[in-house]
This record gives structure tokens, C-alpha cells and sequence, in this order.
């Protein structure tokens, strides 16, 4: 499901390369995220979700084309970025989870084609009813309407330091991710 090589883009005279959208068409079964990421890491921990959207240079984003999901110890925010598209007739659901459960700050935005943004605080210095889903690691339930795509945003962050694991995986609903540890 992943590609092999992702489609080359131009951004101000410079060749990188970004991934391609998540193809809601097959199914999800834990694949791992990395391939579809980019990421731009925040070191100053200053960039709100607005911002982000507005910067004008976006070269320093950069894609995870080889799956390394791990930044290491950080006091750095780690903004992470994808898409997903389903061009069927039918409405899609899917999840997204973090695997690595000991993020303090975990801001989740769900950008729909129309612009509206859904906004999820999660993270373990948040309340634990923050989680759409009673689970021990975070998993985002995502609605991707039929014929459109779903972007989403992710900024992780620690209250001082910590470690940065972006491991992400994707499910389709219909398949129980193994270390989904229901708590209710």
C-alpha cells in the first residue's frame, strides 16, 4: 500500500519529495502512516495550528519517506501532516492510532474538504475523556466522506522533554488493532 517512491514536487526551486494521499479504497490493518507523513518539527514550540496553515515556507517540511517515526528525546513540537482520499461512493471510516501512549500533549486537527476543522486535545496530561475512544494508546476516529479527502494534522509535544515516537498506524474500523487495550 505504500509507494515506493513518492511523487517529486517544486517548492521555491528546490526538488523534495512528498508522499502520496492514503487510499481509502483498501484496506487498513495497521499499516504504519510514515510513507503518507511529512513533519516539521516546531523548536520553539511557539506555531499554533493557524500559523501553520499561513507559513509560506513550507521547505522545511519534510517527508518521512523512510518510516522513521522516532525524533528521539525532544523538547521540540513535532507537527505532522497527511491525507487520506476516497473516491468511492460511500462514506468511509477509519482510525488513526498513536501507538506510543506517554505523549503529554497530542492536538488532533481534522481538516474536511469544506474547511471545517475538528479539533481533538488528547494526551496523558489531559483529561482521559478527551479520547473518543477509551483506550489505553490514542486512537482518532476519522469520517472521510464519499468522493473527498481528509487531511490531518497532528502536533505532538511534552511539557519540558520527552520522547518523540510518531508512530502512527492506520485501521479500517472492522479490524481490532491489536494494541487497542480497551479500559471501559
Amino acid at each position: 500500500m505504500a509507494p515506493a517512491c513518492p511523487p517529486p514536487t517544486i517548492c521555491a526551486g528546490i526538488c523534495r519529495f512528498l508522499p502520496e494521499s492514503i487510499d481509502l479504497t483498501q484496506p487498513l490493518q495497521g499499516e504504519r502512516a510514515a510513507p503518507y507523513v511529512t513533519y516539521y518539527e516546531d523548536t520553539t514550540r511557539q506555531l499554533g495550528f493557524e500559523a501553520l496553515l499561513k507559513r509560506q515556507d513550507r521547505g522545511n517540511t519534510v517527508a518521512l519517506t523512510h518510516g522513521y517515526s522516532n525524533r528521539g528525546m525532544s523538547s521540540s513540537a513535532l507537527w505532522m501532516e497527511f491525507s487520506a482520499s476516497n473516491p468511492t461512493d460511500q462514506l468511509k471510516s477509519w482510525l488513526v492510532e498513536a501507538t506510543y501512549s506517554h505523549i503529554d500533549f497530542i492536538d488532533v486537527y481534522l481538516v474536511a474538504e469544506d474547511e471545517t476543522v475538528e479539533h481533538l486535545k488528547l494526551g496523558d496530561r489531559r483529561p482521559f475523556s478527551n479520547r473518543p475512544i477509551a483506550a489505553e494508546t490514542f486512537v482518532i476516529p476519522i469520517d472521510t466522506p464519499a468522493h473527498s479527502s481528509s487531511r490531518v494534522l497532528i502536533r505532538m509535544a511534552y511539557q519540558d522533554i520527552g520522547l518523540l515516537d510518531s508512530n502512527l498506524q492506520l485501521w479500517s474500523p472492522e479490524v481490532t488493532p491489536p494494541t487497542l487495550s480497551r479500559t471501559d
